[in-house]
């Protein structure tokens, strides 16, 4: 389930100590997400890296997302951030979110191919509907490093194999 990768490349230095790349990922199901990485200069050998998946009708450039970046920069973490496909489409979020799940999916299978990556060392996070996501994703992906969740959501209940179980009352 290896996602194809199109990557629109544009490089820019910004006042931080960090890299900046805009690109698209596509997802399994064919589908470009936009995405920004950003990565610490001067550095060598590999470093960990997060992945930041926005709220529903949050995007990757708004404060919480765009500060956690700069934050995983200052500690030489590479920052992928990126907009959920529906966002960026004027849509709405997917059943079960399997298609933010794919997002997801895509951003992860993206990072482990830079070869600045240390792959042991890869963790997500989201901000609010993306903390839905993450978790969604980070049960199915046994070798992410870790999960960390914004302003989480807590009304929507799974089982222990990650299936959608109605609320309780």
């Amino acid at each position: 389930m290896k996602a194809l990768i199109s990557i629109f490349i544009i490089c820019t230095s910004c006042a931080s100590a960090s890299e900046v790349t805009k690109l698209n990922i596509v997802t399994e199901r064919g589908d470009e997400i936009e995405a920004q990485l950003n990565s610490p200069k001067n550095t060598q050998g590999k470093l960990p890296a997060v992945i930041i998946g926005p709220g529903q009708g949050y995007h990757m450039d708004l404060p919480l997302v765009k500060q956690l970046a700069e934050k995983a920069i200052e500690n030489n973490i590479i920052a992928l951030r990126f907009n959920w496909h529906y966002f960026t489409n004027s849509g709405k979020p997917s059943e079960g979110l399997s298609n933010e799940v794919q997002d997801m999916t895509a951003a992860i299978n993206y990072i482990k191919t830079l070869p600045n990556v240390d792959v042991k060392k890869i963790m997500i996070a989201g901000k609010s509907l993306g903390t839905l996501v993450a978790y969604k994703t980070f049960k199915k992906n046994q070798d992410l490093f870790s999960l960390y969740l914004m302003t989480p959501l807590c009304t929507w209940h799974w089982d222990e194999k990650g299936t959608q179980v109605e609320p309780f009352p």
